[in-house]
């Protein structure tokens, strides 16, 4: 066997920097965990002052410190204090920033906390059920998808559907269909009091937290929890049905599809969120977002809809594909209708 040292060195020396950046990964999740980027938004501090302000080890904190500093993710003062710039800010400390990944953090986490799950569906029938995942997940993609919700759900998602705004505002009827913690529904609940939401999920912890969410809102009245599946769901005719990044992981999309198309109403909508792809999997090597959504496919989305049923499309399904589906099963109107670096907004009419 002839070795290009070329080449391993360059596959060497890309591992090992992918290696450092998880490395950076646990201690983001550490310092989100433990409230320290919170604290440092707070002004400047040191070591100490920084452990006095969060009840945490000093001597930990300044090797922590150190090594934030080094990856750029928190900056080193002259004054030997360390700080966070506004932008770091927005990604490590602000919650409800659209910039703030704190939460896929979380998600990180969970998962190789539960690898011992993933790694049972690899060496058999390949079926993970979203539920049975590391708990720490529901929370993390919560906190992972909240702050994208609040800042374009209603500046650019629901104004791009057809005429649905109006809707919710004189009193519409809406689902959810793999609700989750339902913060999304809870943000509209909040935004159109005239309006009456379910929120469907399999998961009935989920539920539970969604209708603690809803509670603290104060729109528990108008959103009612239902634990059903995608196909099972009832309630309508709906004037809009909504899939927050939920379609690709349920097990029958077509199923689902058909299903939305009997419970939404004749001249409703049906919106789907899914996550950015290239065209194929031999278009994404310039996407970035591909690099990030495949391995979260292989280990949480495709194992999910394994669970659900007997076909599995991943999150990173063309639009093209996705057009194909809903056409064929009860919808004569597909189109994209917004995006974000790492979503597509998709509007489905019949």
């Amino acid at each position: 066997m002839t070795i290009n040292e070329t080449e391993l060195n360059a596959l060497t020396a890309q591992l090992a920097t992918e290696l450092a950046g998880a490395w950076g990964v646990v201690s983001v999740h550490l310092g989100v965990r433990q409230g320290l980027y919170r604290a440092l938004s707070a002004g400047p501090a040191s070591a100490g002052e920084l452990a006095g302000r969060t009840g945490t080890n000093e001597r930990l904190l300044q090797e922590w410190l150190v090594g934030q500093s080094l990856a750029g993710y928190i900056t080193a003062d002259p004054d030997g204090r360390y700080s966070l710039s506004p932008e770091q800010g927005m990604v490590l400390a602000v919650e409800e920033s659209p910039a703030y990944l704190g939460g896929l953090t979380e998600v990180l986490a969970a998962t190789v906390q539960g690898q011992q799950r993933i790694d049972a569906a690899f060496s058999s029938d390949g079926a993970l059920a979203w539920g049975d995942q590391n708990p720490g997940l529901f929370d993390g993609f919560d906190r992972s998808f909240g702050p994208v919700y609040r800042a374009c759900l209603f500046s650019q998602w629901l104004p791009a559907l057809s005429g649905i705004e109006s809707k919710l505002a004189a009193g519409a009827s809406v689902a959810d269909i793999g609700a989750g913690h339902a913060t999304a529904l809870t943000l509209m609940a909040a935004e159109y009091p005239a309006s009456r939401f379910v929120a469907v999920d399999l998961h009935q912890g989920s539920l539970d937290a969604a209708a603690k969410k809803a509670a603290a809102e104060g729109v528990a009245g108008r959103i009612r929890m239902e634990n059903a599946s995608g196909a099972e769901y009832g309630g309508g005719p709906y004037d809009l049905i909504t899939f927050f990044d939920s379609l690709h992981d349920m097990g029958d999309p077509e199923r689902v599809i058909a299903h939305a198309a009997r419970q939404v109403a004749e001249d409703g909508s049906v919106m789907a969120v899914e996550p950015m792809t290239a065209e194929g999997p031999d278009d994404a090597a310039g996407l970035f977002a591909a690099r990030l959504f495949y391995p979260s496919s292989a280990m949480l989305c495709t194992p999910s809809a394994l669970a659900g049923g007997t076909t599995a499309l991943g999150n990173q399904v063309p639009d093209e594909t996705w057009a194909y589906l809903f056409h064929r099963n009860g919808f004569t109107s597909f189109r994209r209708v917004a995006q974000t670096p790492f979503n597509r907004v998709f509007e489905a009419r019949r």
